[in-house]
Formats: C-alpha cells, sequence, structure tokens
C-alpha cells in the first residue's frame, strides 16, 4: 500500500493569512473549538469543531516540534558561548553529556534493575570514544593548513584546471612511491 506523503489542505489552512492567524491564536490562548467555530461563522466560514480539533492537533504539534528545536538550538548556542574553543559537535557532546548526567542523578534504585549493564556500558564506551576522536582531531595548526590547502586545490582546480591534474597526478605519484618504500621518502 503506497502511503500519500502529500500534506492535506483543510478550510482552516485555505482562509486568509489574518483569519488564520487569529484561529491559531485563539487555540494556543485555550479558546474553546465551540467559540473557534462561532468566530468563523461570524467570518462567513462554516466549519465543524471536528475539524477546528483536527487542524488544532496538527498545528500544536507543529508548534511543539518547533518549541522543542528552538530550546535545543538555544542550549547549543549557549554552550558554545561558554566555551568558544568547542565545535558544535562537542557541543552537542555536552549538551548530551550533562542531559545523561542528570538522568543518571535522578534515577531510582528501582529504575536501575530494568537497565542492562551491557547495553549502559557500551552506550558510555561509544560516548567517550566519539569526545576522545574528537579531541584527537581538533589540533588548530593542522586544521588551519587544511582550510589552506583546501582553498589552494579548489582555486587551482577552477582556475587552471590543467596544472590541478598535473599536481594531482605528480602527489598520486609520490604517494604510490613512499608506499612501496615502506612509509619512508
Amino acid at each position: 500500500m503506497e502511503q500519500n506523503n502529500r500534506r492535506r489542505i483543510g478550510k482552516i489552512d485555505r482562509l486568509n493569512a489574518d483569519t488564520k492567524t487569529d484561529v491559531e491564536q485563539m487555540i494556543l490562548s485555550g479558546v474553546t473549538y465551540r467559540e473557534i467555530v462561532e468566530y468563523l461563522k461570524a467570518q462567513d466560514v462554516a466549519i465543524s469543531r471536528q475539524a477546528v480539533c483536527t487542524y488544532a492537533k496538527r498545528f500544536l504539534a507543529t508548534t511543539q516540534m518547533l518549541r522543542i528545536a528552538q530550546d535545543n538550538f538555544r542550549m547549543l548556542t549557549e554552550e558554545l558561548g561558554r566555551h568558544p574553543d568547542v565545535d558544535t559537535t562537542e557541543g552537542i557532546i555536552h549538551i548530551l553529556s550533562n542531559s545523561i548526567l542528570n538522568t543518571l542523578a535522578n534515577t531510582t534504585p528501582e529504575d536501575w534493575q530494568n537497565i542492562s549493564i551491557d547495553k549502559l556500558m557500551r552506550e558510555a564506551n561509544s560516548l567517550i570514544k566519539v569526545t576522545a576522536y574528537k579531541r584527537s582531531r581538533r589540533d588548530p595548526a593542522e586544521a588551519a593548513f587544511q582550510d589552506v590547502r583546501n582553498l589552494i586545490f579548489k582555486t587551482m582546480a577552477t582556475e587552471n584546471p590543467v596544472l590541478f591534474e598535473q599536481v594531482k597526478s605528480f602527489l598520486a605519484d609520490q604517494q604510490e612511491k613512499i608506499q612501496e618504500n615502506g612509509g619512508e621518502i
């Protein structure tokens, strides 16, 4: 059975922007569906309470997802602001680590009975590996060198493709010679 991925468009979706905004504000402020139906009726729009309910469920779910995304972005921005030397991935790891520690601190002894020790150890080990990997890759001089090298090769490929191909071929030959000599130049 093929699933229809098109978004449904109901009567509220087709309202003019001002009326739709009014309805959404009414939903957010807790106005009853009956009152929304009456408001729309006064605007010459006939609609059922069920249609308002369906729209409200979709609208509130979307609003909740946006709030969660905004909260997550705010937390990440704050974390990166506190630690300017940290990249985005490491900032996410900091936030996750903090959430894990808070969860662990609030876990009751009964909850620990239901946790697989093997799974807990695997997850903790994965987090430690990711953090260690990120720290090992954080040499600023190496990162700056990589950026300059990438810029040079990108510019060369655009401005002088023949030279770019020659340099690429030369470097590939040199790399092959190094491998043949067991890693020695």
